[in-house]
Order: structure tokens, then C-alpha cells, then sequence
């Protein structure tokens, strides 16, 4: 159902939109934080996960997708190496951190961290757009011409 709803789209603008739901996420995550231990905080933290999902779905087609276009041919096992060792590396590092953060009681830098890599991944996907040519980015041909 999503690689229906997202065909045809730009694959940046996709991974636009993915930005904001995490941010959106992070921020109803957040606001859990400020009532602790009631049921309006164990909503708000579901909520903050199934938010995260939605996003989670719209990046794991398009990620993938533009990395492979991007790969020449002989070199597409390692771009897909490198880019799952990516993800690893963030598996890794973002528990430490997050662990450091509110192991401190730091836990609104924590949620301004997660907002502000959100920011980021919103600027470098605007930045990358420019960059990608249009078939890596999902635009077919008709669509370069028209518009």
C-alpha cells in the first residue's frame, strides 16, 4: 500500500515528509515525558511509536531504492554494505548517547538531539534533491519534461 501511495513521487520529497513525522514523534515523546507515570503519558508514548512507524514506512522503500540507482552495477553489494553499516553504526551509537543523556536527567536535550537530527536529515535530503539525478530520485522521464 505505501509503494502505491509514494509512486510516482519524488523519492526526497518522500524522505521530506518522513522528516517531519519522526520530528513529530520525537516532540509527542516528549510531551509523555511531562506526565510521567499516568495514562495520558503511556498514550501519548504510543502514540509517539505508531508516528514513528508511519515514518519507518515511508523511508524503508525510498532509502533503498535510491541507493541502489545510484550504485553502478559492479559496485551495488558494497553501496548496500555500506549504507546497512550505517544503520548498524546508528544502532549502536544512538543507545550510548541516549543512555549518556538520560543517564544525566538531561531528558529535554535528549528530545531537542532527536529534533535536531530531524532538522538536519530535513536539510541534507533538500540538499541531496539537487544533487540526485532524477531516475535515483524516482522521477520518470515524462515527469523531468513536464515539470
Amino acid at each position: 500500500m505505501v509503494l502505491q501511495r509514494i509512486e510516482g513521487r519524488r523519492r526526497t520529497r518522500v524522505l521530506l515528509l518522513q522528516s517531519a513525522i519522526w520530528a513529530l514523534s520525537w516532540a509527542v515523546m516528549g510531551l509523555a515525558g511531562l506526565v510521567p507515570a499516568s495514562i495520558v503519558g503511556a498514550v501519548l508514548l504510543a502514540t509517539s511509536m505508531g508516528v514513528f512507524a508511519l515514518g519507518e514506512t515511508l523511508m524503508s522503500p525510498v532509502q533503498p531504492a535510491i541507493l541502489n540507482d545510484l550504485a553502478p552495477e559492479a559496485l551495488r553489494g558494497r553501496y548496500n554494505a555500506t549504507g546497512s553499516a550505517v544503520f548498524q553504526v546508528a544502532a549502536i551509537v544512538g543507545p550510548v548517547v541516549a543512555g549518556q543523556l538520560l543517564g544525566r536527567h538531561l531528558p529535554v536535550v535528549f528530545v531537542a538531539v532527536l529534533l535536531a537530527g530531524c532538522a538536519t536529515m530535513a536539510l541534507v535530503v533538500v540538499r541531496l534533491e539537487r544533487l540526485l539525478p532524477a531516475h535515483a530520485n524516482g522521477v520518470r522521464a515524462e515527469q523531468v519534461t513536464t515539470g
